[in-house]
């Protein structure tokens, strides 16, 4: 498996798993969607995907480019020994990344707010704490 084909199934699984689309990324990473389409379809030319183009994608997914080279070579390994395996993630997955998402755009005292008020809330529920992001999001 290539570098690029390990990191279409990066890009593909991280689309799937945050329910977002193509575009959407693009916009977020500040990756040109031809780019990543290309990247998608395997027309990513003989060159490559650039180490600029990672580090695009890699602040985007909310990690470093030294983490994401790291799942690409995870992801070869995989591949070599025949464990890659295409994930089904639940409602509940979906939930919890988009949180964790929403979570890592707030400021610390915005942070302190959520810590006091999930500390009044039912700790099990995650629907819970999604209704208090989506309202400290409308006070903005």
């Amino acid at each position: 498996m290539s570098r690029e084909d390990a990191v279409r199934l990066i890009l593909i699984e991280y689309l799937d798993l945050h329910n977002m689309s193509l575009s959407e990324f693009g916009r977020r990473s500040t990756v040109n969607k031809a780019t990543l389409s290309k990247i998608m379809n395997h027309k990513h030319g003989k060159i490559g995907v650039s180490g600029y183009i990672l580090e695009h994608i890699a602040n985007a997914m909310g990690i470093t480019l030294p983490e994401l080279e790291e799942k690409i070579i995870e992801v070869q390994a995989a591949f070599q020994k025949g464990e890659i395996q295409q994930k089904t993630y639940t409602g509940k997955d979906k939930l919890i990344a988009r949180i964790s998402e929403d979570i890592k755009k707030l400021d610390i005292n915005e942070l302190k707010i959520l810590h006091s008020i999930i500390l009044d809330v039912d700790k099990n529920t995650l629907k819970s704490l999604d209704i208090i992001l989506k309202n400290m999001k409308n006070m903005k």
